[in-house]
C-alpha cells in the first residue's frame, strides 16, 4: 500500500513531487478523487481552506473528480473511484469523516482499491489511515476517544488501521492551542505508540510498511518511555 499522510495538502513542489513518484505519473496525468466531506462536519463558517486544498491540485494540472460520501451509494463511489490514480481525502472533522466511511463500507471497500491506487490525506482525512484517533483536538481537550465526539449520532472512532503510528497535523499552527509540550509525549505514553507531528508543509510516506518524513517543513517524532526500535 502506498500512503502520503498530510498536514496541509500539496503545499510545496517536495510534496507535489512524493505524489509523483508514488503514482508513477506527472501531475497533468493524474486523475485524483477527491473526497471533501469531512469539512461538512467542522462547525466552522469559513471553508475557503477546503477550496484552497482541491485548487492546489488542479493548478498542478491533475484532473480532479469531487465524490461526495453523503449523496452517493457505496456503489457509486466504488464506481467513481475505480479510474483515478490517487484518493485523495480532505480534511475537516475526523469522527464525522469516520462514521460516513463506517456508513458507506468503505472501511472495507477502500482497501481493495488501494492495492493499485495511492491514497493521500489531508489532516483529518490522513488521521483515518491510523491505528487511532487519540491525537485529534477533540480527543486531546476531552482527554478520552469515544464515538460520540463528532455530530450527534454522526460519529465514530472507527480507523483504517493501515498503519501502527499515531499522526499529528498542524505541528506549530496557531489554531491548534492543544498541542501543548508535553501532550503528545504523554500520549506516546499511555498508548504506546509512535506519534509523528508534522507541520502542513510536510508528510509521512508509508510504502510497504516502511515510514519516511517528507517535504520542506517542521515535524517531531515522540516514542513512548522505553521505546526500542527493531
Amino acid at each position: 500500500m502506498k500512503l502520503l499522510l498530510t498536514s496541509g495538502g500539496i503545499t510545496n513542489d517536495t510534496l507535489a513531487r512524493e505524489l509523483e513518484g508514488l503514482a508513477g505519473k506527472p501531475f497533468r496525468e493524474l486523475k485524483i478523487g477527491f473526497i471533501p466531506s469531512a469539512a461538512f462536519g467542522d462547525p466552522s463558517d469559513d471553508k475557503g481552506w477546503l477550496i484552497d486544498d482541491m485548487w492546489r491540485l488542479k493548478y498542478r494540472g491533475a484532473k480532479v473528480a469531487v465524490i461526495s460520501l453523503v449523496d452517493l451509494t457505496a456503489e457509486e463511489i466504488t464506481e467513481q473511484l475505480e479510474p483515478v490514480d490517487v484518493v485523495f481525502v480532505g480534511g475537516g472533522q475526523t469522527f464525522y469523516l469516520s462514521c460516513l466511511l463506517q456508513r458507506k463500507g468503505m472501511f472495507e471497500l477502500l482497501p481493495k482499491l488501494l492495492e493499485k491506487k495511492v491514497y493521500a490525506g489531508i489532516s483529518a482525512g490522513s488521521m483515518i489511515t491510523t491505528s487511532g484517533l487519540e491525537t485529534v483536538s477533540y480527543a486531546i481537550k476531552n482527554g478520552r476517544v469515544h464515538d460520540d465526539m463528532g455530530p450527534a449520532e454522526r460519529s465514530s472512532a472507527k480507523t483504517f488501521g493501515f498503519v501502527s503510528f499515531l499522526l499529528r497535523p498542524h505541528l506549530n499552527s496557531h489554531l491548534v492551542e492543544e498541542i501543548n509540550d508535553g501532550v503528545l509525549e504523554g500520549i506516546a505514553d499511555r498508548t504506546g505508540k509512535v506519534i509523528y507531528a508534522i507541520d502542513d508543509q510536510c508528510a509521512v510516506r508509508v510504502v510497504a510498511d516502511q515510514a519516511v518524513v517528507v517535504g520542506e517543513g517542521e515535524l517531531k517524532i515522540l516514542k513512548p518511555s522505553g521505546w526500542k526500535d527493531e
